[in-house]
């Protein structure tokens, strides 16, 4: 038995007998019909239909719930980034080297 998600892998399953692709992405951004750039991604049948269960949870389209996992995923790397960029920051840190601020930024708002 076909698992519910995945199309046949026939297409004439389907009474589709010619798939035609229009690779109208092929020369570049400003050629694409849509506003936004477009990532294709292969998902196992397991992460699919986990993804397929919190969209429709959500009311969104597997695409936004997709883009909004992602956003959230690199906002939580961008932390643990910055998080050893301060630690390694703070180890190296001297105060006898340090700049003020007043220093660096005279009133005027102009360095030095």
């Amino acid at each position: 038995m076909m698992h519910p998600i995945y199309p046949p892998k026939d297409s004439r399953q389907l009474g589709i007998d010619k798939v035609e692709h229009l690779w109208y992405t092929i020369f570049g951004e400003e050629n694409m019909p849509a506003k936004n750039p477009r990532v294709n991604i292969v998902l196992d049948p397991l992460l699919y239909a986990a993804l397929g269960k919190m969209a429709e949870r959500d009311g969104v389209s597997m695409s936004l719930e997709a883009r909004d996992l992602i956003k959230e995923a690199l906002e939580a790397k961008e932390d643990i980034y910055w998080d050893i960029v301060a630690s390694d920051r703070g180890r190296t840190y001297s105060a006898k080297k340090s700049v003020s601020h007043k220093d660096l930024w005279p009133s005027n708002g102009h360095k030095p």
